[in-house]
């Protein structure tokens, strides 16, 4: 049910696969998943040729085409509307940061987001008449403009990167409009160039911003528990409610580890920025 050859996150390359996408929580308490949804193709929706295999594999009727950004908005909105959990940032990838129309939803609902974004993507210096790029920023910026700082804990020690903050206008549009921040990060040893967006508000520090850039990485485990130890990939079920229930069970799962995890540590959770954390996988 819904597969065709697309990315595929547990192979890391193109395979035919089934894809979810997933909302996931993280605080000074813990990390864990909150929501999943399993993404259909357009054709297995909208296709008159696929609506024997829907009613096989039990699709409910009213399921509509929704792209993995929308689901990503709906469930975000869903835990929202139900008010059992509190969240000031909202983190994603570049899949998702390249989406305005998504990042100003997110705005719209009270939070901030803090996304990735390709190197290549337009911003504008306060004062400029014209965009410029993230890359071009790397290349111009001076090693004075750098510092090196921690963000975060990593499986081999704290993770350390040479960092930029500035204030920019983001594009929308063509036109500079909204006001933002953006933050370049280069790996000292790799090498590697990461930049980010944000619609925090002015008064916020630079280092805040740099470490709450590092907290998708908690994320990256939750999948490495899923996939390693609960079984998130494995299963062979062929039905709408079958794939629904497996990883309902996996995200329970999960959270009782979390759960059982903190209960046994002996020392408190490592200091993070004050706001919890909903991410988008």
């Amino acid at each position: 049910m819904g597969g065709k050859r697309q990315y595929c996150g547990q192979l890391g390359t193109i395979a035919n696969c089934q894809a979810g996408g997933f909302l996931a929580y993280t605080s000074p308490h813990g990390t864990t998943l909150l929501d999943r949804r399993l993404y259909l193709p357009q054709e297995w929706v909208d296709d008159p040729a696929f609506a024997a295999r829907r009613e096989q594999c039990h699709v409910p009727a009213e399921v509509t085409f929704q792209t993995k950004n929308e689901l990503a908005l709906a469930m975000l909105r869903d835990v929202l509307a139900s008010q059992t959990l509190h969240a000031r940032w909202f983190l994603a990838d570049e899949a998702f940061g390249r989406d305005t129309a998504l990042l100003d939803a997110v705005a719209a609902l009270g939070l901030w987001y803090l996304v990735e974004v390709l190197m290549n993507t337009p911003v504008w210096l306060e004062g400029a008449r014209q965009a410029t790029t993230a890359q071009a920023q790397v290349m111009a910026l001076p090693a004075t403009a750098w510092t090196r700082q921690l963000i975060g804990d990593g499986t081999k020690g704290p993770r350390i990167a040479e960092a930029h903050v500035q204030r920019v206008r983001i594009q929308r549009a063509g036109q500079a409009d909204p006001a933002g921040w953006l933050i370049l990060r280069v790996d000292p040893e790799r090498g590697e160039q990461k930049a980010f967006l944000s619609n925090a508000p002015e008064p916020i520090t630079p280092t805040r911003l740099i470490t709450v850039t590092g907290l998708r990485w908690p994320i990256e485990g939750c999948f490495e528990v899923g996939k390693q130890d609960l079984g998130m990939g494995d299963y062979e079920v062929r039905s709408w409610t079958g794939w629904h229930h497996h990883l309902t069970l996996v995200i329970l799962a999960h959270f009782f580890l979390v759960r059982l995890q903190r209960g046994l540590k002996k020392k408190s959770p490592p200091a993070c920025p004050a706001g919890a954390r909903l991410t988008v996988i």
